[in-house]
């Protein structure tokens, strides 16, 4: 059975030369949807909704996109900057409208995998995730007994 499917990418380049978009998994149809008004670096899709979301390169939020129209919906501040924190990973659970971000953070509490509701009609990312609301860790370093330090490289 041959494989289907899109890959999604985003682009990382100078200036406003950011962009996301897909190809089909036979390499036609290589399609952008549009300019990202931030470089990404990492892109999660929820095609049925009609959304993407990316880590933004600023290495601490994540953002929200349209697909239709490429138009950026929200962004949510999951890390801290002026602590060091680093959020550069993210995967998108479009069943239950979720978007998991990595959150490496200063202390074994507060680093490891935020739960990011959003809204499926329009695209919304759950305030409380920022890092200073109350977000919701799937895992963290701590509930992991410290064997857990960055989603980005799960074993």
């Amino acid at each position: 059975m041959p494989i289907t499917g899109q890959l999604w990418y985003t682009t990382f380049d100078v200036g406003d030369n950011h962009v996301a978009g897909y190809f089909n998994s036979d390499g036609t149809f290589i399609t952008p949807v549009g300019s990202t008004n931030d470089t990404a670096l990492a892109i999660g899709v929820d095609t049925a909704a009609g959304y993407y979301f990316v880590a933004n390169a600023d290495g601490t939020s994540i953002s929200s996109y349209r697909i239709s129209d490429n138009a950026r919906i929200s962004t949510v501040q999951v890390g801290d900057a002026a602590n060091f924190e680093l959020v550069n990973a993210l995967a998108v659970d479009p069943t239950n409208h979720i978007v998991f971000a990595n959150r490496w953070d200063t202390d074994l509490d507060h680093t490891g995998i935020v739960k990011v509701s959003y809204d499926a009609t329009t695209g919304e990312l759950d305030a409380t995730a920022a890092f200073d609301q109350s977000p919701t860790f799937l895992v963290t370093g701590t509930s992991t007994g410290g064997n857990y330090v960055n989603a980005t490289n799960l074993r």
